[in-house]
């Protein structure tokens, strides 16, 4: 069975995060035509959910993902 996931990560950075993992992750997953992958600048782990900008960014993007599952 394979289930449609968002990916939203952060640009690469030096840190013990690698976005190279997340897009392996995402690419190996069984596939699913709802699968996406977004990369949002200027974020870190927790700016993604909760940061300032999260509800211009990262809201919308989850939005209309979940509305294109209906």
């Amino acid at each position: 069975m394979g289930l449609p996931i968002p990916a939203c990560h952060r640009p690469p950075t030096r840190d013990i995060t690698n976005p190279e993992d997340v897009r392996s992750f995402y690419e190996r997953k069984t596939r699913h035509p709802r699968d996406r992958f977004h990369v949002i600048p200027g974020t870190a782990y927790v700016d993604l959910v909760m940061g300032l900008n999260a509800p211009s960014q990262l809201y919308p993007l989850v939005d209309a993902w979940l509305r294109g599952l209906e």
